[in-house]
């Protein structure tokens, strides 16, 4: 199975969903780890493209605002 951004951000939104819902603080370790997982893969992105991506978050956040 790929390591991709999209399984790493949705396994980092899982486990936070956990944590809150359960009230499980002994989980930070793994999110932890999930949040650092995550920012190596995103420093290896080429600059234009991290900048599309953090455009198109922000804008499909404010949609969701609206």
């Amino acid at each position: 199975m790929e390591v991709t951004r999209e399984r790493l951000e949705h396994a980092v939104n899982y486990v936070a969903g956990v944590m809150v819902r359960l009230d499980l603080p002994q989980l930070a370790p793994i999110l932890d780890r999930l949040q650092t997982e995550l920012a190596k893969f995103e420093a290896g992105e080429d600059p234009i493209g991290r900048a599309r991506r953090i455009l198109a978050a922000s804008d499909n956040k404010a949609k969701r605002a609206a």
